[in-house]
């Protein structure tokens, strides 16, 4: 039986000649902790999404497997540049295309790269990842041909159009344009599909609150002060605060909020308002106090904390046992300290 390599190269030169366009070879990809059909699916999808752009012919992988059979030569296990090329030189191509697909954990992982089999020279080198099925990385496949296009080899559009007009390009040719179109329109929603499910990890992380949502009620001693505390919600507390010294007591509410956490130290906010009274060097009298502080409080066990703040306090005291009366006011800025425990 006589060989028929010969008639499959020459038709192969010839097509090529003919409407001047880039021949290009793409390898079945390699496999690494992944089943060999998906490596075959990627490396179809690949192929398919170049199929029918201007200044390309895809030789089919059923065209490339008899030419390399007749060689005694493999498709599989050809993975290094040396190879490709040499089997590029076989199949008449202008460009192979050769790549690998690897799994670690659940990341799937995808490489190619094309090599010019004249210079041996590496034409583009593309890698990417993507989570979830093995549909996920199909997909991947497609949108990594499409990007490869647009960056590498869309240039060979208009110099293949210019000569396919001069030799008047037959109806097969005209037909496949519209595959152009179609082929780019399925690609950018794989685009936009993958930004999607990486904004979708990002929202479903995981948040560590302070342990103080978990208590409703606490009691906090500070720098000669008591106060009882009672959790609204995780980020909201109430508090009853009870203040004195030698020569004045105070008691007022306040209120913090829970802007963020770090661990087991929240990032707090408060508003404080409450009724002072005070008795020195004769004078006896009463007021209001209004301020507002920001702090952290550190969660060293599960329901025992450190905290600290610190804010401006507006107060207004007038004396109420003499004639003569006199009014103060003015806004002093207040340092806060306390061990607090819930329960």
């Amino acid at each position: 039986m006589k060989s028929k390599l010969p008639i499959i190269i020459v038709l192969m030169l010839f097509s090529a000649t003919v409407f001047a366009e880039t021949v290009i070879a793409v390898q079945d990809f390699q496999v690494n902790d992944v089943e060999s059909s998906a490596a075959m699916i990627c490396s179809d999808e690949f192929r398919n999404v170049l199929i029918g752009r201007p200044g390309l012919k895809i030789l089919d992988r059923g065209l490339m497997a008899a030419v390399l059979e007749e060689q005694n030569l493999q498709l599989s296990g050809c993975s290094d540049a040396a190879c490709a090329v040499k089997v590029g030189k076989i199949l008449a191509a202008n460009l192979m295309v050769i790549g690998s697909v690897s799994k670690l954990g659940s990341l799937y992982y995808l490489n190619i790269k094309g090599i010019n089999v004249q210079s041996s020279e590496i034409v583009f080198s593309k890698s990417a990842s993507v989570e979830g099925k093995i549909e996920s990385l199909v997909k991947l496949a497609g949108s990594l041909s499409s990007e490869i296009f647009d960056e590498h080899l869309s240039s060979l559009q208009s110099g293949a159009s210019a000569k396919k007009n001069a030799v008047k390009t037959s109806t097969k040719v005209n037909k496949e344009k519209p595959k152009k179109v179609k082929k780019i329109k399925e690609a950018k929603p794989k685009k936009v599909k993958k930004v999607k499910e990486v904004k979708k990890i990002k929202k479903e992380k995981p948040i560590k609150d302070s342990p103080e949502k978990f208590k409703k009620y606490g009691l906090a001693l500070g720098t000669l002060s008591i106060s009882a505390k009672y959790n609204i919600s995780t980020k909201m507390q109430s508090e009853l605060k009870f203040s004195f010294d030698d020569s004045s007591w105070l008691i007022g509410s306040r209120f913090t909020y829970s802007l963020f956490n770090f661990g087991p130290i929240a990032i707090q906010s408060g508003l404080e308002i409450g009724y002072l009274h005070f008795s020195i060097f004769g004078l006896e009298g009463a007021g209001y106090y209004v301020g507002a502080s920001l702090g952290a409080e550190y969660f060293f066990l599960g329901n025992a904390s450190l905290s600290a703040d610190i804010g401006p306090v507006f107060m207004d005291m007038k004396n109420t046992n003499m004639e003569a009366g006199f009014q103060e006011s003015g806004v002093n800025v207040v340092f806060n300290t306390a061990l607090s425990f819930y329960f």
